[in-house]
């Protein structure tokens, strides 16, 4: 599927929103941009931060790690 954006005052676009739906990007995130022949290619960056996100709150119902880790090694 093609997209479009018109570029706007100092060169910004707005990329839409079923795009930033699709690949998780939001306000604030960096974005790199690679030069084609004749393309420019967007990508969202992979920061630490970001890759860490999904597993945020992973370990909220469990009161103490050591004691559950070592359940799950069988101690």
């Amino acid at each position: 599927m093609m997209y479009t954006a018109k570029l706007g005052e100092r060169g910004r676009i707005t990329i839409p929103k079923e795009l930033r739906d699709r690949y998780g990007l939001r306000q604030g995130m960096t974005v790199e941009l690679e030069l084609g022949e004749h393309q420019i290619y967007l990508r969202k960056r992979q920061d630490v931060v970001t890759m860490l996100e999904k597993y945020h709150g992973i370990f909220d119902d469990i009161d103490d790690v050591d004691a559950h880790v070592a359940g799950l090694r069988g101690r």
